[in-house]
């Protein structure tokens, strides 16, 4: 029980401290990259201000579960029922 009450806690500062040191410093410059160079929280919040372009691709609802259905079973694993 002890485990729960100090463990977990400093854990997620440890956690959080990183995050915020990783997301708040800057990357080292590299001419390769096609990437924003910068500090990754400011190219979150201000995109326009470091040009980037958008790479995400559109998935539509429809075709998740078109490929769900081809090419899963729920049979195979009894924990597939509780995610369908």
């Amino acid at each position: 029980m002890l485990f729960h009450w100090l463990f977990i806690p400093w854990l997620q500062q440890e956690l959080d401290s990183y995050r915020f040191c990783v997301n708040n410093t800057q990357k080292q410059f590299d001419k390769n990259k096609v990437l924003p160079h910068g500090v990754p929280e400011l190219i979150h919040r201000c995109m326009a201000d470091y040009r980037t372009l958008d790479f995400k691709v559109a998935i539509t609802h429809d075709a998740i579960n078109l490929v769900h259905n081809l090419y899963i079973d729920c049979n195979i694993h009894p924990i597939f029922p509780y995610f369908s």
